[in-house]
């Protein structure tokens, strides 16, 4: 029984070795500087939001939000980028908020993040 215990005991100390080595390596500081909403931002310069809602068939349908009105509804991925393009014309500061319906698969996602990242916009996913 003795025996058993030491070597739980070993395998705890090695634990705590590693965690204090890894805790020792690894930068805990953060790299990115990210600004956080403040009460200071003007608010007569909204930045625009354009949902962009796809599903597995590759249908596409753009939204201006908050008012949820149809700003394109794109049948290839190449109109669709044209009408992405418009609208980061407009205001350089537009956020496109990808939204997959139905049954959409990741790699189109991953598609969709690729262009977005392709032509420098600034794209989220809606969870």
């Amino acid at each position: 029984m003795e025996n058993g215990r030491s070597d739980i005991l070993l395998f705890i100390d090695l634990g705590f070795i590693l965690l204090a080595g890894f805790l020792m390596l690894t930068e805990t500081t953060p790299e990115a500087d990210v600004p956080l909403p403040n009460g200071l931002q003007a608010e007569s310069d909204p930045v625009p939001l354009y949902e962009v809602r796809f599903d597995d068939r590759m249908h596409f349908m753009v939204l201006r939000l908050p008012q949820r009105e149809e700003a394109c509804a794109p049948a290839t991925l190449a109109s669709l980028a044209g009408c992405l393009e418009q609208a980061y014309r407009q205001n350089a500061k537009t956020v496109f908020v990808l939204s997959p319906q139905g049954e959409a698969t990741v790699q189109q996602l991953v598609s969709m993040l690729d262009l977005c990242s392709r032509r420098g916009w600034q794209c989220t996913v809606n969870n």
